[in-house]
């Protein structure tokens, strides 16, 4: 018995691993987003950033006709980034809490979390490369 769940648990650890190798958007929520990107103080706004790559997160909803249109654009940049940065998304009505917090009062709105340094925000719909070089100049330095 033990050793089927802690072969069930280590499946399913590759598997969420998985997505950010093979270069797909995860969907996440707002426990996850502690565990793989960071935490805002509710007193402060300092943010701690906890992930292994910087990370882009779209927040978005189901509702959303720009946010529908990003969708594949990110799939793209996943797969075109994978391995050097990891791509979340976040759908604000079922994180309300999250996104109050974070102060996101439009959509689609992405946030790139660098490793080091403050995360950046870009708000709306743009095209893959002005995303792509919004990567590379936030997040890889180039």
């Amino acid at each position: 018995m033990k050793r089927t769940l802690f072969t069930l648990v280590a499946l399913m650890a590759v598997m969420c691993c998985s997505a950010q190798i093979k270069g797909k958007v995860q969907e996440i929520d707002s426990e996850q987003f502690a565990e793989k990107i960071g935490i805002v103080l509710e007193n402060d706004t300092s943010f701690h950033f906890v992930g292994k790559r910087p990370a882009v997160v779209d927040f978005n909803a189901v509702w959303c006709g720009p946010c529908r249109k990003l969708t594949p654009i990110l799939a793209e940049l996943a797969k075109q980034y994978k391995g050097k940065v990891d791509f979340y998304s976040i759908d604000v009505d079922k994180n309300k809490a999250l996104a109050q917090m974070l102060q996101i009062r439009s959509i689609p709105h992405l946030v790139f979390f660098p490793k080091k340094g403050s995360p950046k925000t870009l708000t709306g719909l743009y095209p893959k490369e002005v995303l792509a070089k919004k990567i590379n100049e936030i997040l890889l330095g180039k």
